[in-house]
C-alpha cells in the first residue's frame, strides 16, 4: 500500500485523460470544420455546374440530395457512435475519412486503456485483499465521504460488516460509538480511537485512520482485547502485592513501636519478636512466590530440558510432608511409573509441594491424604494429590487459580499462605503442556490432578505398582 505511488499514478492516470480529450476536442473542432467547407464547396460546385447544364431545378434537386445524403451519413455515424457507447468492445472500425474517424479512434484507445487500468485495478485490489486477509488487523477502505469501499474479512467479523450489503453506506452508521464520528472529521492520523464495550464477545478494539491516496484513507482495526485483559491483570496484581506486602509490614512497625515505647517482660518481648518473625516468613514466602513467577519462561523442546529421576522426588516430598504434618496419614503410590521426567525439578518440585501444602493444611488432623504418581492408559502421566479434608464449594472452583484468590482468608493468611500456591501449580503445568484438573465436595475433600504429555517422561524399570 503505497500510497505516493498510488497518488502519482492517480495523477498521471486523470493528466493522461486531460489530454486525450483536449486532443479529442481540437481533431473535431478541425476535421469538422473541414468537412463543412469541403461540402459546401462540392455542393456549391455541383450546383453551379448543374444549372447551367441541365437548369436551375436540377441543379437544386442534386444539391438537396447531396445535402441529404451527407446527413444521412453522421446520422448513421451519430447511430453507431450511441450503440458502441451502450456496448463498447474493441471491434470498432472507425470510418476511413473525415471527423469519425478520429472521433472513434480516440474512443477506442480511451476505451482499451480505460480496459487495462481496470485490469491493473483488479490486480491490485486482489493483491490488496491477499495481503490484508493475511493479517489479524481489519482494514476498511472509506472514500472523502466516509462511504464504505471495502472490508477485509477481519473488519467484517470485529465491527459486523457485510461488504456486499454495506457497500457504499457511510461508516459512521455502521459504527454507532460516542466520538467516532468527531475521531473521523479530525483526521488526526496520529491518534487512535478505542472502544472498549463491544457486545460481540466482550471484545475491545483500536481504531486508526491512515491515509491511503487523495479520495481514499483507510481504518485499520486491531483487537486489543487480550492487551485490555493483561493491563488489567497487571493493576489487580500490583495492587494485591501491594496489599500483602503492607498487612505484614504494618504488623511488624506496629510491633517495633510497642518495643521501643512500651516497657514489657523478657517473655512478652519473646512473643513479639516471634510474631514479627511469622510477618517476615511471611512475606519472605510471597517474594520467593514472585520470583518464581518472574523465572516462568515459554515451552521448551523435551531435548532442550534437564530431566530427573520424579519418583525419588514424589519420595522426598511425601517424606517430608509426614515429618511437617504428624498424625495425618499420608498414602503414596508409584504405579506403572516411568520415573525419568523432562524438566526443571525447582518447577515440578515447588508444583506438587503446594498441592500437598494445601491438603495438609485443610484436612483435619487425623485425615487421610493420598499422593500418587502413575502412566494411565490414555497416554498421560498423572500426578494428584487427594484428602478427605473439609471441601470446597462448588463457586469456588474455577477461580482458584487466580492469584491471590482464597476461599477463606483468615484461615490462609494464618497458615502462611500467599494465596499463589495454585497460581504457580497452573503455571507449571502449562509450561510443560499439561492440565491442573480440580474435583471438591464440600465436608467429603479434594483431589487436585497434574496432567503430563507422555513424551517428556522416559521409561525406568526401577519403579512398578508400590505402595506404602
Amino acid at each position: 500500500m503505497d500510497t505516493d505511488l498510488q497518488l502519482t499514478r492517480r495523477k498521471k492516470i486523470n493528466k493522461n485523460s486531460k489530454d486525450d480529450y483536449k486532443t479529442i476536442n481540437r481533431a473535431i473542432y478541425s476535421q469538422f470544420g473541414i468537412s463543412i467547407l469541403v461540402f459546401f464547396l462540392i455542393v456549391s460546385v455541383v450546383f453551379s455546374t448543374t444549372s447551367l447544364v441541365l437548369g436551375f431545378s436540377y441543379g437544386l434537386l442534386i444539391a438537396v440530395l447531396i445535402s441529404t445524403g451527407w446527413l444521412t451519413y453522421h446520422l448513421l455515424q451519430i447511430q453507431k457512435l450511441i450503440f458502441w457507447l451502450k456496448y463498447p468492445n474493441f471491434n470498432l472500425s472507425p470510418p476511413v475519412l473525415g471527423p469519425w474517424n478520429v472521433i472513434f479512434s480516440s474512443l477506442r484507445n480511451l476505451f482499451q486503456r480505460s480496459e487495462s487500468d481496470r485490469a491493473e485495478l483488479s490486480k491490485r485490489l486482489a493483491a490488496f485483499k491477499r495481503l490484508t486477509e493475511g493479517m489479524q488487523d481489519g482494514v476498511i477502505v472509506i472514500d472523502k465521504y466516509n462511504q464504505i469501499m471495502l472490508a477485509t474479512a477481519k473488519a467484517e467479523i470485529f465491527l459486523s460488516i457485510k461488504s456486499e450489503q454495506d457497500k457504499g453506506k457511510n461508516v459512521v452508521n455502521i459504527i454507532r460509538h460516542p466520538g467516532f464520528s468527531e475521531f473521523l472529521k479530525q483526521r488526526n492520523f496520529q491518534q487512535s480511537f478505542f472502544i472498549e464495550d463491544l457486545t460481540i464477545e466482550n471484545k475491545a478494539l483500536e481504531i486508526k485512520l491512515v491515509p491511503y491516496d487523495e479520495q481514499e484513507d483507510l481504518l485499520i482495526c486491531r483487537d486489543i482485547t487480550e492487551l485490555k485483559k493483561l493491563e488489567s491483570e497487571k493493576k489487580d496484581f500490583v495492587a494485591n502485592v501491594s496489599h500483602e506486602l503492607k498487612t505484614p509490614l504494618t504488623v511488624v512497625a506496629g510491633f517495633l513501636e510497642t518495643l521501643k515505647d512500651i516497657p514489657m517482660s523478657e517473655e512478652k518481648k519473646i512473643h513479639v519478636i516471634d510474631e514479627m518473625l511469622k510477618q517476615t516468613d511471611r512475606m519472605t514466602s510471597l517474594i520467593n512466590d514472585l520470583f518464581l513467577f518472574s523465572k516462568f519462561n515459554n515451552k521448551k523442546s523435551v531435548d532442550q530440558l534437564p530431566s530427573f529421576n520424579i519418583c525419588d522426588l514424589v519420595e522426598e516430598l511425601a517424606n517430608e510432608a509426614k515429618k511437617k504434618f504428624e498424625g495425618k496419614l499420608i498414602t503414596k503410590v508409584l504405579k506403572n511409573s516411568k520415573s525419568v521426567f523432562y524438566g526443571e525439578k525447582a518447577d515440578i518440585r515447588s508444583a506438587f509441594w503446594n498441592l500437598i501444602n494445601n491438603a495438609m493444611m485443610y484436612t483435619n488432623c487425623d485425615g487421610l491424604i493420598e499422593i500418587s504418581w502413575s502412566v494411565e492408559n490414555n497416554g498421560e502421566c498423572v500426578f494428584y494429590v487427594k484428602d478427605n479434608g473439609i471441601g470446597i464449594e462448588a463457586h469456588h472452583l474455577n477461580r482458584l487459580t487466580e492469584r491471590f484468590y482464597r476461599v477463606d482468608d483468615d484461615r490462609s493468611r494464618n497458615s502462611g499462605g500467599t494465596g499463589l500456591g495454585l497460581s504457580i501449580v497452573q503455571e507449571v503445568a502449562s509450561k510443560y503442556g499439561g492440565k491442573l484438573a480440580i474435583e471438591s465436595e464440600l465436608g467429603i475433600g479434594s483431589k487436585f490432578s497434574i496432567r503430563f504429555p507422555l513424551d517428556l517422561l522416559k521409561i525406568d524399570e526401577k519403579y512398578n505398582d508400590e505402595k506404602i
